[in-house]
C-alpha cells in the first residue's frame, strides 16, 4: 500500500511540474523566430551539447557549455541575465533542462530552440 501511495504522489508531482502549477517563463522558439532575433537583436546563444558535438557544427555566435559539466550552474554567470538568451542542444531534450536552470538562476528572457540544432540546420 505504501508503494502505491509513493508511486501516486511521484506521478502527481511530475504531472504538476510539467503541466504547470508554476508555469515556466521559458518560451519555445522556432528556427525562423530565432533567425529573426539573431538578425534584429543582441541575443545570447548557449549551446549545451558536448564540446565534440559543438566542434562538428553550431549556430554562429553560440557559446558552448555542456549541460553535463559539473560547473554548468556557475559557468552560465558569464551571460547577462537581463538580455534574452536562447538555449539549444541536438534535438531539444538537454536544452529544456538548461533553459530551466537559466530561468531558476534569474535570467529574465529564456528561449528553448524547438528541435535543437538538428532542426535548425535542416531545410
Amino acid at each position: 500500500m505504501s508503494r502505491i501511495i509513493t508511486t501516486f504522489l511521484s506521478v502527481s508531482l511530475l504531472f504538476l511540474t510539467f503541466n504547470g502549477l508554476g508555469q515556466s517563463a521559458v518560451k519555445k522558439i522556432t528556427k525562423s523566430e530565432l533567425k529573426q532575433k539573431i538578425a534584429q537583436s543582441n541575443i545570447q546563444i548557449l549551446d549545451v551539447r558536448t564540446a565534440s558535438e559543438f566542434s562538428q557544427g553550431h549556430i554562429s555566435g553560440a557559446v558552448n557549455i555542456s549541460i553535463s559539466d559539473p560547473d554548468f550552474s556557475t559557468a552560465i554567470d558569464q551571460f547577462n541575465k537581463s538580455k534574452p538568451i536562447v538555449v539549444y542542444c541536438s534535438g531539444g531534450g538537454r536544452s529544456g533542462r538548461g533553459a530551466e536552470i537559466l530561468h531558476q538562476a534569474g535570467f529574465s528572457e529564456v528561449y528553448d530552440l524547438i528541435g535543437g540544432y538538428t532542426n535548425y540546420v535542416s531545410e
